[in-house]
């Protein structure tokens, strides 16, 4: 019930900020507007065909110089927000490094939440030349877990470990898929080996809350699955 209050929440959000970009780009199409319309009526006392011809293409070169640069800008925060469309409010998405919820976002610039609470104000313009991580949107997410055994695991024990896990995933089926992946990923010269271990969640990562519990006791079984075969 609190995650569709949140969803319903997070729907009004993002309507809301998308009703005021739209109010702000109407205001300011009004106001190169009627600074257009006022040029020209100055232009038109004057007389003569040509010369309100030659007034008018000075003004609209003038206009076009002036504006250009927030013209541009305007045109694709447009083009990112609602067309590219990348994020909503509420979204946890990842721009390089950093992962961040979407709190309300505008027609130059977006606000985000980081993980550790602080705001993060970025230009639109920013953000959309990145690469952009959108956690919410994306379907069930496989944990892929990396770790370090020693070169005389036998291969008897690693498919106990597999068939152990899968018991482990048969148990917990509402949290995770039903399958699992384990492969060598290198061997070393120093004793010991990379093996990995594929699970796929059955949520996304948007609630880090939940998932880190998931994950946390996935790991701690591990562990302990580890330790009782004598990997």
């Amino acid at each position: 019930i609190i995650s569709i209050y949140r969803e319903k929440e997070d729907i009004e959000k993002s309507m809301r900020d998308s009703g005021l970009a739209l109010s702000k780009l109407d205001g300011i199409l009004k106001f190169i507007a009627c600074i257009i319309i006022f040029l020209i009526g100055l232009a038109m006392l004057n007389n003569g065909y040509s010369t309100i011809m030659i007034s008018l293409g000075t003004i609209w070169a003038s206009t076009m110089f002036a504006f250009s640069g927030i013209i541009t800008t305007i045109v694709e925060n447009i083009i990112f927000l609602f067309i590219s469309h990348p994020f909503d409010v509420g979204d946890k998405i990842q721009v390089g490094d950093n992962v961040m919820y979407v709190t309300e976002f505008g027609l130059i610039s977006t606000v985000f939440r980081r993980t550790d609470g602080k705001k993060l104000y970025c230009p639109n313009k920013k953000i959309s030349s990145q690469f952009i991580k959108n956690v919410r949107r994306s379907g069930t997410i496989v944990e892929d877990i990396d770790l370090e055994i020693s070169l005389t695991t036998t291969k008897e024990q690693i498919e106990e470990l597999k068939r152990r896990i899968l018991e482990f995933l048969q148990k917990h089926k509402n949290d995770f898929q039903l399958r699992a992946e384990i492969a060598l990923k290198s061997l070393h010269d120093v004793g010991h080996t990379n093996l990995g271990i594929m699970i796929e969640h059955n949520i996304n990562f948007q609630d880090t809350f939940k998932y880190n519990m998931r994950r946390n006791e996935l790991l701690l079984t591990i562990q302990s699955l580890l330790n009782e075969i004598g990997i």
